[in-house]
C-alpha cells in the first residue's frame, strides 16, 4: 500500500492494522540504504526515480554485502509524463542479474525482517532456531550461515 500524497495520520493507521495490512509506503526519501522502518506503516522509500537514483546503484554495487535495502519508487505515468523512461531503464539494467542481490517485493522484505527478528537465540549464544518458514541468513565471525524454517542451529 502507499498512501496518497504521502499523508496519513494515527486514525488511518489503526484502521490499516485492523485490516491486517502491515505495511505503507510515503513519499519522502532518506537517501539510506541501512533503513529499515521501526514502524512499517510508516515505510519510507531510499529514493524516487528522478533523484539521482544512479548513483545509489552505484554506491551498492561496491559493496552488496551485508543488510541492505535500495528502495526506489515511481509511477508509470511519471515515465510517461516527463518521456523519461531511459531513467528507469538504465538503472535496471546496472543492477539486474547480480547473484549478491536480491530482488524482492515490499513483503518479501516484510517478512524476511520479521523471521530475522523472531530467531531464538540460546542464552549463550551457540543455538539459534528459526521458528518460521522462512530461510534466513546470519554472521557469526566471519562465516555465513543459512537457517531454513524450522532448523536449529548449532554454532
Amino acid at each position: 500500500m502507499a498512501y496518497p500524497f504521502g499523508t496519513t495520520n494515527p486514525e488511518v493507521k489503526a484502521a490499516l492494522r485492523a485490516l491486517g495490512i502491515v505495511y505503507s509506503r510515503g513519499v519522502m526519501s532518506n537517501r539510506r540504504m541501512s533503513y529499515f522502518p521501526q514502524d512499517w506503516l510508516e515505510w519510507q522509500p531510499t529514493a524516487h526515480h528522478k533523484e539521482k537514483i544512479m548513483e545509489l546503484g552505484e554506491e551498492l554495487l561496491k559493496n552488496p554485502w551485508g543488510l541492505k535495502m535500495l528502495y526506489i519508487w515511481g509511477h508509470a505515468f511519471e515515465f510517461e509524463q516527463a518521456g523519461n523512461w531511459y531513467i528507469i531503464q538504465e538503472f535496471c539494467d546496472k543492477l539486474a542479474g547480480k547473484d549478491e542481490i536480491w530482488y524482492a517485493t515490499n513483503i518479501e522484505i516484510y517478512d524476511y525482517i520479521q523471521a530475522c527478528k523472531n530467531l531464538i537465540v540460546s542464552m549463550d549464544g551457540h543455538l539459534v532456531k528459526n521458528p518460521s518458514a522462512q530461510p534466513v541468513w546470519i554472521t557469526c565471525g566471519d562465516q555465513l550461515y543459512k537457517i531454513d524454517g524450522g532448523q536449529l542451529l548449532s554454532l
